[in-house]
Order: structure tokens, then sequence, then C-alpha cells
């Protein structure tokens, strides 16, 4: 059986909320996360506000005034296992007379599971030339770790039927999908007309067969005496009328022998009213002829897989119906779309049941899981948004752990992303250090109090004023020194203390995730009864008696393992209790909070109970006083939670719910990376962005040092940056802008205002000394100030070009890539010229790549610019 793909990208579940109701934003800094999370109303890990265990953690409306928790995100790639979705919310009514009161509550749920592997070890070092090859070996099969993340009380069916304009998880929809509204291509054909040249008595959509013979004596062969349509096209008559053939070559009609032709993909007489839609081909390609028309709405099932670049097996036509009729017969052997016409169809394919996915969905970072739902516990007087997030292994954890452990020894230094500042590391205190007046060791400073694991990413993202680097130069040998300016680090009065940190190896040392630092692991014994009991107990509640009968499991919670590890974390007044205000208390600090997400516990999962629900029927004793019927109430709730089965968990743990649990947290802050965008993408104009230029150093056209294009051109630097129209003050702040170093950009703003051979000269002169800009310049110059100036000149020619023109397609609608080809044509022509405008107006982006490939003006840079490739991805 073929591997589950290995997780390689991480995402947070949300993003950080906008301030002012700004835009919501991408989260690097996982104290974001524990501040936000210090706030929650209930749902700590691994110990909840009841007392209870509790193996994930609580997203409500107070992590909310942090958080844009507008739509739920999986944190890892993976694949979907199974979900729930209840039709609507679940009701149970608490109390009796004039005292009861109706709660609801979700039970939906989403279980993604992940491949975490181990990187391989770097390959032995190449042997001396002249030294024995040695054989090629196939690739080691790398130790792995199989974990789930669950996202549990999610938005209710209803809930997307009341919000329609509510985005849905993809991974809801099977094979079916619906063509799209703005999908492209026109409902043409061919005319048949009363006489040769004469009235048009109908239109034969494109697909359709069509009997014919020849018009007669007297009258050109080209034409022919229509017979019927298969299907008839309503009202036109059989026997009547006449139907040119068009080109030799059948494009339009399309000879099939006695007598019988099909109408061809190039017969484009329109037909009326118009309509739009998907093509089904014949084949899987763009030439293929046409079958007939999917209108805009139609519903469709295809092939989960392309058959050829994107062009999907059409398998059934569910809802509405193609133009002309395609028959279920046909389309068992023939019958193709282009997928990217098509959207899925997302409803849940089960309701109010847990739904395995077969085979499972593969999922990426950030794709998205759901909405929050409603869940409403009997003590609160109205329904809350909530997520349950919680990961979970069944796996052998601590051998992987172990594993992972030797192989990171193994791993070069670049890998490292984390760095630890142990406990008693001195920051230093001095507030006027600066990169011209750095921090000495032998400053005065104060002592960290705990251990702290910090993202060298936010390190690296800190202001500038945050971070010094200093570079020496000895004997040859350059080494360089770092200092990071940091708060909120644990001081020994158990307050934030802040100061500058130098990087050390041996004191401060970087790290590699996979040496898992600072994890423990907990194997919990106490019993859900304990954990209660002496809950009870800490809160004062147990008379005498009480104490006396349940002193035994009061003391088995009070042992146990997490118990035990959270005393040594948070139990600040020493009175070996710990109270929700206690815990909120502690996760407000990074230090505790960083400790407590990184405690591996296995214990069984809360989603596991037996037929007879035994663990929970063992707090039957101590419900006496909260009232038998509400228990009895809870019990039911807690009963229509429960999803966990071995064949949703795979593993010979899984029939005993026993798990190891991870602070979703502590996961994704170890392993998560910012994501680094590509500086060689851009936010629009790719087409443009590739046609001038490449990145192979030491290449003709490498773009990222001085050129000169030629002829009336300036120097040019980046992707089409010419600086002939640009004084020298604004050359250098452009540059400034994109992050070019300050004396760079002095040097290359002298080339600006120059055009021609003095152009030509001044990049001989300085290319070589002047050197290169850096990726990230040279995509802010194109995106910030290149792109948009030839952007919106292309919209103002075709704004005006196609003014009064009643099917062209307004700008602002055309597709994406057909925007981009017009701005492309605008920037290598100067202006979109007017026989090409019909070609961008009709909105096709198949129909005007054919155009660029048969029109010799624009094919003969097909090599360079790939316009035609760009439209249709072939």
């Amino acid at each position: 059986m073929e591997k589950q793909k290995k997780v390689e990208r991480w995402s947070y579940p949300f993003k950080a909320k906008g301030s002012n109701g700004g835009a919501s934003s991408e989260i690097t800094d996982p104290q974001v996360y524990y501040d936000a999370l210090a706030k929650a109303g209930s749902g700590f890990y691994p110990v909840s506000s009841n007392g209870l265990w509790h193996g994930g953690v609580h997203f409500d409306q107070n992590t909310g005034a942090q958080l844009d928790q507008s739509s739920v995100r999986c944190i890892a790639d993976g694949e979907v296992v199974a979900y729930r979705i209840d039709g609507k919310y679940k009701t149970l009514t608490y109390g009796e007379g004039a005292s009861a009161h109706e709660t609801i509550y979700s039970t939906g749920f989403v279980l993604v599971r992940h491949r975490l592997e181990l990187p391989p070890a770097p390959a032995p070092a190449t042997p001396a030339a002249g030294g024995t090859q040695p054989a090629a070996t196939p690739p080691a099969v790398e130790p792995d770790l199989t974990f789930y993340s669950l996202y549990m009380h999610l938005m209710d069916w209803q809930g997307y039927q009341d919000k329609p304009e509510l985005e849905r998880p993809a991974f809801w929809a099977g094979d079916t999908r619906t063509v799209k509204q703005s999908a492209p291509d026109k409902l043409q054909g061919l005319r048949v007309r009363a006489t040769p040249n004469g009235t048009v008595l109908g239109v034969l959509p494109r697909g359709t067969l069509v009997e014919a013979e020849a018009a007669g004596p007297g009258i050109n062969p080209n034409w022919l005496k229509f017979i019927r349509a298969t299907p008839a096209v309503a009202g036109l008559a059989e026997n009547t009328g006449y139907l040119h053939k068009g080109p030799a070559d059948g494009s339009v009609l399309k000879a099939l022998g006695e007598g019988r032709y099909i109408v061809n993909h190039k017969a484009k007489d329109p037909i009326e009213p118009a309509q739009k839609g998907a093509n089904i081909r014949l084949a899987a390609n763009g030439n293929s002829p046409i079958l007939g028309l999917l209108p805009a709405g139609t519903q469709v099932r295809v092939s989960p897989t392309a058959t050829t670049k994107s062009y999907h097996k059409l398998l059934a036509i569910t809802q509405g119906s193609a133009t002309p009729a395609v028959s279920a017969e046909q389309l068992a052997s023939e019958g193709y779309v282009w997928v990217k016409d098509l959207e899925a169809v997302k409803e849940p394919q089960a309701r109010d049941s847990v739904f395995l996915v077969e085979p499972p969905v593969p999922i990426q970072a950030g794709a998205l899981i759901g909405h929050l739902g409603k869940y409403q516990a009997a003590t609160q007087g109205a329904p809350q948004d909530l997520l349950h997030l919680e990961v979970f292994t069944c796996d052998d954890m601590e051998s992987f752990v172990t594993q992972s452990r030797a192989r990171a020894k193994q791993l070069k230094p670049e890998q490292k992303t984390l760095l630890k500042i142990p406990s008693e590391t001195k920051l230093i205190t001095r507030e006027d250090a600066t990169q011209e007046n750095p921090p000495q060791v032998s400053d005065p400073g104060q002592p960290t109090a705990y251990d702290m694991i910090l993202p060298l990413a936010v390190l690296e993202a800190l202001p500038a004023e945050r971070k010094i680097t200093l570079t020496t130069t000895t004997g040859g040998t350059t080494t360089t020194e770092r200092w990071w300016k940091l708060e909120n680090m644990p001081g020994k009065d158990g307050q934030p203390i802040g100061g500058w940190v130098k990087e050390d190896e041996l004191i401060t040392p970087r790290l590699h995730p996979w040496d898992w630092e600072g994890f423990d692991f907990i194997k919990e014994t106490s019993t859900l009864s304990d954990q209660y009991a002496c809950k009870l107990s800490s809160d004062g509640v147990l008379d005498d008696g009480e104490k006396t009968n349940y002193q035994a499991q009061i003391n088995q919670g009070d042992s146990g393992p997490i118990k035990e590890r959270l005393y040594d974390i948070i139990d600040t007044n020493h009175d070996e209790k710990l109270t929700p205000e206690e815990i909120r208390n502690a996760l407000g600090k990074p230090w505790h909070a960083q400790s407590i997400s990184r405690l591996i516990v296995q214990y069984e999962s809360e989603w596991y109970a037996d037929p007879g629900l035994s663990k929970w029927e063992a707090l039957n004793c101590y419900m006496t006083k909260e009232g038998e019927k509400d228990w009895a109430k809870e019990k039911e709730r807690i009963k229509s939670l429960i999803w966990w089965t071995g064949s949703m968990v795979s593993n010979e743990q899984s029939d005993t719910g026993i798990a190891s649990h991870l602070h979703p947290l502590g996961l994704l802050s170890h392993f998560s990376k910012v994501a680094k965008r590509s500086d060689l993408l851009v936010r629009r104009g790719q087409v443009t962005f590739d046609a001038e230029g490449n990145d192979i150093p030491g290449n003709l056209y490498f773009s990222r040092r001085l050129h000169w294009p030629g002829g009336a051109s300036g120097v040019t630097l980046g992707r089409g940056y010419d600086m002939k129209q640009r004084t020298p003050t604004t050359v250098y702040a452009d540059l400034i802008a994109a992050g070019v170093e300050p004396s760079a950009a002095q040097n290359f703003s002298q080339g600006a205002q120059l055009s021609g051979h003095a152009a030509r000269d001044f990049v001989n002169n300085n290319r070589e000394t002047y050197g290169v800009i850096s990726r990230k310049a040279q995509r802010i110059l194109f995106e910030d100030i290149t792109y948009p100036r030839y952007e919106t000149a292309a919209k103002t020619r075709y704004t005006n070009g196609t003014a009064g023109e009643t099917d062209a397609t307004p700008w602002e609608s055309l597709n994406d890539r057909i925007r981009d080809i017009a701005v492309d044509l605008t920037y290598q022509q100067g202006s979109i010229w007017d026989r090409q405008l019909p070609h961008i107006s009709s909105n096709d982006p198949e129909a005007l790549a054919e155009y660029i490939r048969n029109t010799p003006e624009l094919s003969q840079y097909e090599g360079g610019r790939q316009r035609a490739r760009y439209l249709t991805g072939n």
C-alpha cells in the first residue's frame, strides 16, 4: 500500500485579527496564540476547568478578540478520513418546570490524518577523484509518525443554509461538480437557411448530428440540403433549408459518411438566447470536436483525475442537460470537460452521522476545515461559538522521538530553526545599545528563570532596532556575532523581563525541531473518578464524611502524573490545588504556557467510551448534589459526542482509545515555518515577469543585475524596471522601498534618465561592479512599481476601446489570465491594438490562445513570452 504523503507545510488554524477592522494577517509568532488561549473561558490542556482530563484546547469568544475565527484551517498537510455534521444542532433540556431551559450544542467534527517523516540523513561525502564510486542505492525508508488533528464542535448544516455566502469545505464534495457561472464557452453552431445565403431558419448547436444531401444542380457544392438533426432543433422542420459545409478540413461540418455529419468546433454562428458554459469535447484536448455545451449551473460527475492536463472524463450529467443533449451511452466512451470551468458541489455526503471518507481526501495546510459551531453547557445562559482542537497519535511516540533526536545529531546546522534561551541566561539591560554601540557580555543584566525556545523566524522578523549583527574578519576567517533584544522573558521574581541576548553556540544554541527540546512524556494513571473527586475536594464542597469515603480517589487524583507535573509548573502558592484561575494565570506567562504546551500525555481519549459508558457512570456517586436528572441529561450529551472507532484511527491501540496527546500549539510552534513566498512568483502578471528575464547567474538574460534591452531603452534592473523616464531621486526611493541597501541604491540610481547608447555604456561599465539585487527586491519593484503602470494603461485602453459594445466583458470580469495577456501586450507593444480587442473581450482563454498561435505578429514571440501556454496550460 502506498504511503500517505508526508507533512511538508504547517498552518495555524486562524490568522491574527486585524486592528481597527483591518485585514487579518498570518501569524509568525506563536506567542499570539499563547496570549489568546490564556483568555479562553475553558478547555485548557491537559486539565480543564472542571478538573477532568482534557486532550485539546478551546477557541471561543474570548480568544476571538485576538484571532480571526471566521473560519477554521487545517494545521498540516494530510488527508480527511472522517467527518460528522449536524443537520441542526443537538438540543437538551435541563431542569424542570419554571427552571427548565433548553441548550444547543454541536457534535460536528472533522478528523484529519497526517504523516510526519524524519528528514533523511546527509549523504556520505563524495570519494576523491579516482576513488571507487559507491553503488547507487534506493532512498532509505525513513521512520515516521502517523498523527491526527481533530476539529470538534463545528457549524451545523443549517448554518450553511442560513449563510450561503460562507465558503464550504472542498472535501465534502465527491466527484460532483457544477459548471461555473463564469465558464466562458459560448453556445454557437451552424445556421440553416431557407435558401443558400437566404433567411436563417435556425441554428444547429455544435455537436448536433445532421443528415444532409447534395443541394442539387446549379447550387454551389459547398451548400447541402438539410434533412434532419439529432436531436431536433425546435422550430426547424425536417427536409427544409440549406447549410454550408465550411472549410474542406471539416472544422465546421465534419462528414461521418453516408450523408451524416456533425456540427464541429469551428461552427461559430450565434444562438439566441445567448448562453455560456463549458464545452464537452470528444477527446481530452482543446482542439477536439465539441459534443455539446453544459450551461452554467449544470451539475455533473467527473473522473477524480485528469486524462490530459486539465481535461477530466465526464461521467454523468446529474442535474440539467447539455445542448444538444448528450446521452449516457455517449458518455460511457467519450466526452471530456475542462475542470477549471467547474466548481465542486460542496454539500456533506451524510448528516447527523459519522461519514468515513473513502478513499481519504488530501487536504493542504491552511485549507478550509469548516466554521466554529455553537456549544452551550448546562450552566451557560446562551450558546457560544466554540472549536475544540486536538492532536494525538496512537503510534509509539516515545520511540519516534528517540529516533528523531538521534537523526537531529546528523543534520546540517543550516536546518536548525529554533533558538534555546536556557535558564540563567543573562539579559543585557542597556537601553542605549545599537549597531554602532553594541552590548557587551560584561554589561549589567538580569538572569532568566526558565528555559525558553524561540523560533528563529520570529527573531529574524524583529524590527531592525531589536537585532544586531556584527561581522569581523581575522586572519582570513570571518565570524558573525548576533544579538537579539527580547521581551517577556522569565524573570526570577515571576515577572517578565527584557534585554539583549547574545547568540552563543555553547550557551544559547540553535536547535533542530527534530531535537524535540523541552518535550516531556507523561503516562497518566488516574481515572476520571479520581480526577473529579480531587476537584470537589479542592473546591471545598465535600463534607467530612464524603472526604473520608473518597480519600483514596482524592489521593490518586492528586498524585497522578499530570497533576504532579502541573504542580511543578504552576502551583504558585504551593497549596497543591489547581484552580481554573491559577491555570489561566499560568497560561498568561509565556514560560509556563510553553512548558505546558510541551507535555505529551498518554491517556484514553475523551471521544472513546465502552458501550456502557463505564468511565462516566463511575461519576454517578458524585452527582447526587447536582441533580440526578441533569446528570442523566449530561450523559446523553456525552454519548452523542463520542465518535472514536478503530476503523477511523487504525492502530493496534485504537480499540482501547489510548493515545498520546500533544498540545496543538506546542507542535505547531515547534515545526511550523514562516511560509516563505517564492520571490519568483508574483501576484499578477506572471506571464510578463517570466518573459522579462531569468534567474540564472551568468546567463545573457539574468535580470537581477543592470542590463540594457537595446534600442531606445534605458538602464534596466530586475524584470522591466526601466530607469529612462525616472529621476535619480525616484529610482533611489523605489530601490530603498524594495529593500535594496542604501549604498547600492545610490549606485544604481546614477543610471536614471539615460537611454540608447548612453544607457548601454553605463551598463557595460558598471554591471559587474554594482552587483545584483535580491529576488525579493526584484519582485517588489515589479509588483509595486512596474506592473501597476502598465495595468492602468491596459485597463484604460480596453475600456475605451470596447465602449458601447454590449457583448464585451467588463475589464473587472475578465479571466485573470486574459487580463494578464492584455497587460503584457501593452507592455510589449505600447498598447492593445484594435484588431486584438475582440479576442480579449470575448473572455475565452482557449480562443485567445488559438488566435495568438495563428497570428504571425503574435506567434513570432511565443518562444519567449509563452502567452498561449499561459492561457491554457498546454
